[in-house]
């Protein structure tokens, strides 16, 4: 009988060989369009590669965005939640209560 912990092991290493394959993947599709282009790639290229191709979505941008701009206001509001949210509202031109619920669900996911 196969244990949690086999199936688990199970589990990540098809995990981690998926994850080698899609980088694997990118990273060649994406040196094999610079070499068609004759370009020398860099970070900023092949993030921009990352979204053209969809593979980074306007949704994860968006909550990743507000979560730096988060990161970066909350002390110059004297560390005040609720005056901090306010402003990424008005300036993300969502509701507080988006924002909330991204601060929420998302802050451990981009750390």
């Amino acid at each position: 009988m196969i244990t949690k912990a086999k199936k688990h092991i199970k589990h990540s290493t098809k995990e981690n060989k998926l994850e080698l394959l899609f980088k694997k993947g990118v990273v060649s599709r994406y040196e094999y369009r610079n070499t068609i282009h004759n370009e020398v790639g860099n970070i900023e290229h092949f993030l921009q590669y990352l979204i053209d191709h969809k593979i980074v979505s306007p949704i994860t941008i968006r909550r990743y965005t507000i979560l730096q701009a988060f990161e970066e206001l909350y002390p110059q509001y004297n560390f005040h939640k609720s005056n901090t949210v306010k402003i990424l509202a008005k300036e993300f031109g969502i509701s507080e209560r988006q924002i909330w619920t991204i601060l929420k669900d998302h802050s451990s996911r981009f750390r």
